[in-house]
């Protein structure tokens, strides 16, 4: 296969780990390839767009587009600079194309590989490898295009938010959720999907087929056996909240009096905080409960803790 296809493969799986070091090693292999491909400085546009350096993420994406005018990943730097600015135009403009385009070319590739592996199977040819050899590079080809859509899909869907189209950003999350090949990734995709069609009459039956495939994600995750407990109508209720909200959110309005006002006679209350703190978290730590920092634990480990507490 193309060892072009090979290192913008490696920079993808860069790009999901949050490496922009590792994606300008790759960008750097690309230049050694081919000093004319655009590949080199687009990929150098997005390290330096998650690294914050708009400025030079610009440079490079417009160095990029001089050598290939119509590069994909350059323009979609461009298009996460616009969203950056919050001009939703040039942002809805760049990402809008981007992902018309896109879906057209994965729908054009997937054909081509149908009649291509329907080809070889009627025809007599034996070179098994050359088949091989074409068949995952159209299928690199397919990866990267939907790498693509998938990431100008969960930009745009915040510019739509923002624009007052909860409905487009809602199915922009949805097919998102669809793409990305990490469980937890699409999962929280489709809770978002979710929030935001709250913000449209749907028909109970439609919102219910919804919600209930919010559980295809966890198919195969192993529930923790949270074994061990009593179950006695005169002992304490232990309750447990979990919430990365625990902080200057929304969430404390509604969280504060159930955490102030509870019978701590019949009941005891332990905070679980999954995400950052700051002096809310410090003022929400003084009322009767118990408090436990979950952030950088995986979930299994979460469960256990919890589980440990003998939470009911």
């Amino acid at each position: 296969m193309d060892e072009k296809l090979n290192w913008m493969m490696l920079a993808e799986k860069f790009i999901d780990e949050g490496n922009p070091r590792a994606i300008r090693a790759a960008a750097r292999e690309l230049f050694d390839l081919d000093s004319k491909s655009a590949e080199g400085p687009a990929l150098m546009a997005e390290s330096s767009l998650y690294l914050g350096n708009f400025d030079e993420a610009e440079m490079f994406a417009e160095d990029a587009l001089s050598l290939e005018p119509n590069n994909v990943r350059g323009r979609y730097v461009l298009g996460a600079l616009a969203a950056e600015k919050f001009n939703l135009k040039e942002e809805f403009s760049i990402l809008g194309k981007i992902i018309k385009e896109t879906h057209n070319s994965i729908d054009n590739l997937q054909l081509y590989l149908k009649n291509y592996q329907l080809r070889f199977k009627t025809s007599e040819q034996k070179n098994f490898s050359k088949k091989d050899e074409t068949q995952r590079e159209v299928e690199t080809k397919i990866r990267l295009a939907k790498k693509i859509l998938y990431k100008s899909l969960c930009t745009i869907s915040n510019g739509l938010y923002l624009a007052g189209d909860p409905t487009g950003a809602a199915d922009a999350l949805q097919e998102a959720s669809e793409l990305t090949e990490d469980f937890e990734r699409g999962a929280e995709l489709y809770s978002k999907h979710l929030f935001l069609r709250n913000y449209r009459d749907i028909a109970p039956k439609e919102e219910v087929k919804l919600a209930a495939k919010f559980d295809e994600f966890f198919s195969g995750v192993t529930p923790y056996p949270h074994e061990g407990k009593i179950f006695s109508p005169d002992k304490k209720l232990k309750i447990g909240y979990i919430s990365p909200d625990f902080r200057e959110h929304a969430v404390v309005n509604f969280i504060q009096p159930l955490l102030k006002y509870f019978d701590s006679k019949n009941f005891s209350v332990t905070c679980y905080q999954t995400g950052k703190k700051d002096a809310v978290t410090e003022k929400l730590k003084r009322n009767k409960v118990s408090w436990r920092d979950f952030s950088g634990r995986n979930a299994k480990t979460a469960a256990r803790i919890i589980n440990e507490d003998k939470i009911d």
